[in-house]
């Protein structure tokens, strides 16, 4: 892993503009995926203080994006985890390792106890790389999320740090 830079736009639009990959994430991340999307959120996350994201490398290359929301006030030990990746680098357990690392990160660099994601009840695929990485299913909000025209169950994760 490593920060975005503005070079990695191309790359970011190339990979995150495909529906399989924007169908299972809020609607804050749009579809169709343009040059200037990529260029807004990459100068938009360099600019943040609570917000710690970076681009999944493997061999050098971009494959996905991950990224912690530290949280405030009663809640300032936990960080809510976000990622993707793009589609031609599913089932290889770069996401798993992704979240392995940022995780194991935010426990021995940041303070925080806590890591917690929410996965859409159909992406079993993403609920699965969260436990393969120590989360556990904390429980269902039932037709939390209203996403392309369904009301879908939010499944929620965390792990614990020491």
């Amino acid at each position: 892993m490593r920060p975005l830079q503005m070079e990695d736009d191309n790359h970011i639009m190339l990979i995150a503009n495909d529906y399989d990959v924007a169908c299972f994430l809020r609607d804050s991340f749009p579809f169709p995926y343009s040059l200037d999307h990529a260029r807004e959120f990459i100068t938009a996350t360099a600019g943040s203080d609570t917000s710690h994201v970076y681009g999944i490398m493997i061999d050098g290359s971009l494959t996905g994006v991950i990224g912690l929301i530290l949280q405030e006030d009663v809640y300032r030990y936990s960080a809510e985890l976000g990622y993707w990746v793009g589609k031609k680098y599913w089932g290889r357990g770069i996401a798993t390792a992704a979240v392995e690392g940022i995780t194991e990160d935010a426990f021995e660099n940041k303070g925080i106890k806590r890591v917690f994601a929410s996965v859409f009840a159909p992406n079993i695929a993403s609920a699965r790389v969260l436990e393969k990485a120590g989360f556990t299913h904390e429980g269902t909000r039932k037709k939390a999320a209203y996403k392309n025209g369904v009301f879908e169950d939010e499944l929620l994760y965390a792990r614990l740090g020491n």
